[in-house]
């Protein structure tokens, strides 16, 4: 049973996620995702994103990471999500503040967790087939960086989407692939 409330977000085996009262997670969130957005358009338009805004940016992200660990990470997770949906550019910071906490109790369940990943990771190759101009394979490079980012910080990710596709480890072993070859010597002397 889950129970959804701005004080605190608990999981029955225990896990409990506290936050401080909903105008501060939410204005923290709401600022976090305009400042991440306006990054990431600006690297989406061909630009870099200035030193100052990214010390705005870890300077939010240390704020929603010291609400919950993961908080800014979860969050990039949820507008990366909603940076498909074209009517969800204007975000609004209840909606975004109730994805934010959905995601962290997803993360306390491992295996929910690699699940959402291998679906966000379908996602993006279905996105980059469709992608036909090129703001939007730019947004979708963009998230495929960061999915793969992921994949190396938590290696259960890649074993859940290594299950899940298992053609993808065929692309990967394939000659010529940018991913290592398996080593396929059994032990037998040439």
């Amino acid at each position: 049973m889950l129970l959804l409330t701005s004080r605190s977000l608990r999981q029955t085996r225990g896990a409990s996620i506290r936050l401080p009262d909903t105008g501060t997670s939410d204005s923290a969130v709401e600022r976090y995702a305009r400042l991440f957005l306006a990054a990431e358009q600006q690297v989406i338009d061909g630009g870099a994103v200035a030193p100052t805004q990214q010390k705005e940016l870890a300077a939010t992200a240390s704020v929603l990471d010291a609400m919950r660990a993961n908080g800014a990470e979860d969050l990039r997770i949820v507008l990366d999500r909603e940076l498909v949906v074209p009517q969800n550019k204007q975000n609004d910071s209840a909606r975004l503040t109730k994805a934010w906490l959905c995601e962290g109790q997803v993360r306390l369940d491992p295996g929910a967790y690699a699940e959402r990943f291998v679906a966000d990771w379908k996602a993006v190759t279905t996105n980059s087939m469709a992608a036909r101009i090129r703001t939007d394979k730019a947004i979708v490079d963009q998230r495929q960086v960061r999915l793969q980012a992921r994949m190396l910080r938590e290696p259960a990710l890649e074993r859940a989407l290594d299950r899940a596709m298992p053609e993808r480890q065929l692309r990967i072993d394939e000659p010529g692939s940018r991913g290592p070859g398996r080593q396929r010597d059994f032990g037998i002397e040439k």
